[in-house]
């Protein structure tokens, strides 16, 4: 990949994949998991850590089906969890920076990014920090101050 910086930062660390919405990074971590032996599941929600004692030893998911799957490990569960730049009652939970985050605000993150494995974190125990900002980016007509809605899209497919 190649770094670069983004529309809006301060330094470079956009990551410009060789293939577009960041498939690259996605196929070579699949590869990596299934050459050491790994499962990969789709379309199966995390739901909750299971713990033994403080460690953390597996999760409870639902499948898309609706049937419940238990994932039980050797070595501890690695929890990659985003952002919650769209999940509302977050940013007005733990926002530090901005004034009166309304229930309705626009976002330019994804829908997805609701800050689920944050949550999950929380659950089991984990502590959190760095939750006072998050890049919401409303971005508005300079004009008449209206909210664009929809997908604004970077230049040169940034990750």
């Amino acid at each position: 990949s190649f770094v670069d910086m983004p529309v809006g930062a301060l330094w470079r660390r956009g990551h410009k994949p060789m293939k577009a919405q960041g498939l690259e990074y996605i196929e070579n971590l699949g590869d990596y998991v299934k050459h050491n032996h790994g499962r990969i599941f789709t379309e199966t929600t995390a739901e909750k850590l299971i713990k033994e004692g403080n460690q953390v030893v597996g999760i409870e998911a639902r499948k898309a089906n609706g049937a419940k799957v238990k994932i039980h490990t050797r070595h501890g569960v690695v929890l990659a969890t985003g952002g919650f730049g769209a999940n509302t009652k977050m940013l007005q939970q733990y926002n530090t920076y901005w004034d009166n985050i309304p229930d309705d605000i626009k976002t330019t993150n994804s829908p997805a990014i609701t800050g689920d494995g944050i949550r999950l974190g929380v659950q089991a125990g984990a502590d959190i920090v760095g939750m006072g900002f998050s890049q919401m980016m409303p971005i508005s007509d300079p004009k008449t101050g209206a909210l664009f809605t929809g997908l604004i899209v970077t230049p040169s497919n940034f990750v």
